[in-house]
Formats: structure tokens, C-alpha cells, sequence
């Protein structure tokens, strides 16, 4: 858990980070000069780099939960995926991958589909030991069924970035609307999952 709120607070800090382009933008490029025309006036090698930062922190605080599938070696069949995919990741974007210009569908891909399978053992190792006693108070389930359909939901869209311009404003439109309430849902989810075993927690001290 202490994994999943340094990452929150990491991604709180790149997010205010992130939104550089648009304070150049607005800023007709008067406080970042050096920005204009450069390769970093997107910010593409940001997320890119947050992308599989990412698929590996979701991946590895979900199948570390794993315990009772101990003899399918599940939980390192997963962490090895998770280096293979870092692995990739690194070779994609310093090789043939537009790290700085788009995304890379093939990481998005790869990396939607082993967290997929972490998140599915996860849910498989809650069926299957006493952690379904106490479904309700765990800010893990929360987290993990927010991420499942984010997922779910934002991700087919990465297959038509390429529509993502100017002559394209529907569906700029589409994309921002989609992607802004599904990060609503997806923190809010984040939020209700801390609060219920914060709670959980504190009845259990004072009972």
C-alpha cells in the first residue's frame, strides 16, 4: 500500500509538470522560449516515460497480493512479464518507438495486457482466501476495479490517436470528454478505497 501512495504522489507531481505546453501556449512561449519548435514543446516523452512507469507500479502492487496461487508460480511468471516489459519499453522508445512525438501503441498494448492478467489474478486471490471477508474495507479492491475499467475504457480510444489534430476537432472533443470523466472515476475510486479502510481502521481501534 505504501507503494500505491508514493505513486499517487508522484503522479500528482507530474501531472502539474505536464501541463507546461499549455502555459507556454497561452504564454505565446515568452517564459519557455526554449520550448518553441523544439522536440519537448509536446509533452509526449513525459507520459511515455509515466506510461510504463505506470503499467509496472499497477502491475507489481496487484500481483504482489498473490498467495494462494503459490503453486502456478503466478506471482513470478508476473514479475518476470513486468522486466521483459520494461525491457521492451526501453528498447521500443531509444530504438524504433516516437518517444517524443506519439505514443507508442505497442507499449500501451503490451502493458494494458499484463496488468490485465495481474489485476485478474489479484481479483482470483481475493476469491480464494479470507481477504473476501473484508472486501468492502480494502482500499486494494477499489484501486484495482478502477484501474480494470479505466483500462477497459481508455485505452481502445490509443487506437485512434492518429484522428488527435486539428482537422479533427470531434474528436479532440470525444477523447478529452471520455478521458476527463473516466480519471474522475478512476480517482474517485482511488479516493472512496483509502477512505472506507481508513475508516475500517480507525473503527477497529476505538472498538
Amino acid at each position: 500500500m505504501k507503494v500505491f501512495v508514493f505513486y499517487l504522489c508522484f503522479i500528482f507531481v507530474v501531472d502539474t509538470i505536464g501541463l507546461y505546453p499549455i502555459w507556454a501556449f497561452f504564454d505565446k512561449y515568452e517564459t519557455l522560449p526554449f520550448l518553441k519548435d523544439s522536440p519537448f514543446h509536446r509533452n509526449f516523452w513525459l507520459y511515455n516515460i509515466v506510461r510504463v512507469i505506470n503499467y509496472l507500479v499497477f502491475g507489481y502492487v496487484f500481483s504482489s497480493q498473490i498467495h494462494s496461487l503459490k503453486k502456478y508460480h503466478l506471482k513470478k511468471i508476473l514479475h518476470a512479464a513486468l522486466i521483459l516489459f520494461g525491457i521492451y519499453s526501453l528498447i521500443c522508445y531509444s530504438t524504433f518507438g516516437n518517444f517524443l512525438y506519439a505514443e507508442e501503441f505497442s507499449v500501451i498494448f503490451i502493458g494494458t495486457i499484463i496488468v490485465f492478467f495481474c489485476l485478474i489474478a489479484y481479483f482470483f486471490e481475493v476469491l480464494l482466501s479470507d481477504k473476501i471477508l473484508s472486501l468492502t474495507s480494502d482500499a486494494l479492491f477499489y484501486s484495482g476495479t478502477g484501474v480494470l475499467l479505466w483500462q477497459l475504457c481508455v485505452v481502445p480510444l490509443k487506437i485512434y490517436t492518429s484522428y488527435f489534430n486539428t482537422s479533427n476537432p470531434e474528436f479532440i472533443k470525444m477523447y478529452g470528454t471520455a478521458l476527463m470523466y473516466a480519471n474522475i472515476f478512476l480517482y474517485s475510486m482511488f479516493i472512496i478505497g483509502f477512505y472506507v479502510e481508513m475508516s475500517s481502521r480507525l473503527k477497529a481501534k476505538t472498538a
